[in-house]
């Protein structure tokens, strides 16, 4: 009986993770943040799970998805002749704008 039956109280406690994620963050406190990332995903496996998600299934997905974009943003930079290396944080940003637009 010790369980969520209801996503949105499993969202609540993700942002009450998140929290307590961002105080070690705060305090550089490396095994707390190592403690606190495991509740996030323990918490995030809770949320899959009760809506009835994959979670494993999920996260491949996921990494297909930054993969295919990744990819897209090296295209684009190479048809530009930039180098990613040698781009700004804000240039990243903005290849990676359009290839989620191209990429979906």
């Amino acid at each position: 009986g010790f369980d969520w039956t209801t996503p949105e109280p499993i969202l609540v406690k993700l942002r009450e993770e998140i929290a307590e994620c961002e105080a070690a963050m705060a305090a550089n406190d490396r095994a707390a943040i190592t403690d606190e990332i495991g509740d996030l995903l323990f918490t995030l496996a809770n949320l899959a799970r009760r809506l009835d998600v994959d979670a494993e299934a999920a996260a491949r997905a996921a990494n297909r998805k930054f993969e295919r974009r990744f990819r897209a943003m090296e295209r684009s930079a190479s048809e530009r002749g930039l180098a990613m290396g040698e781009m700004s944080l804000e240039e990243l940003e903005a290849l990676w704008v359009e290839a989620k637009r191209e990429t979906g």
